[in-house]
């Protein structure tokens, strides 16, 4: 699996996830290159991505749709993780914190 996110010149329009070759459309427009790091949720139907604007965002990977905008850092998001049982999100940003947020709420 390649999920490989970066300036907006080099940001890809596609994701292909192995083995079912499904190709899901990364809405190139809203993640604009701000995006720093991405998570896959264990049931593997969302992401997580963590953006230079400060958010996490939660998208559903089989339609690519936004699912909600988690607002805290007050600096870049470096990193985002989801916990083995799917039920939270952990960010750390470059404002030296790191959050947890529950996945079905978006509550820290």
């Amino acid at each position: 699996m390649m999920l490989p996110f970066g300036a907006a010149s080099t940001c890809p329009t596609t994701v292909r996830l192995a083995p079912t070759a499904q190709v899901w459309e990364t809405l190139r427009s809203s993640l604009d290159g701000q995006t720093a790091t991405v998570a896959i949720t264990p049931d593997g139907r969302r992401i997580v991505s963590g953006s230079h604007d400060h958010r996490v965002r939660i998208w559903d990977l089989a339609s690519g749709q936004l699912e909600r905008t988690l607002k805290g850092h007050t600096d870049q998001v470096l990193s985002v993780a989801v916990t083995p049982d799917g039920s939270r999100i952990v960010s750390a940003g470059k404002d030296r914190t790191v959050r947890i947020w529950e996945l079905a709420s978006g509550r820290l």
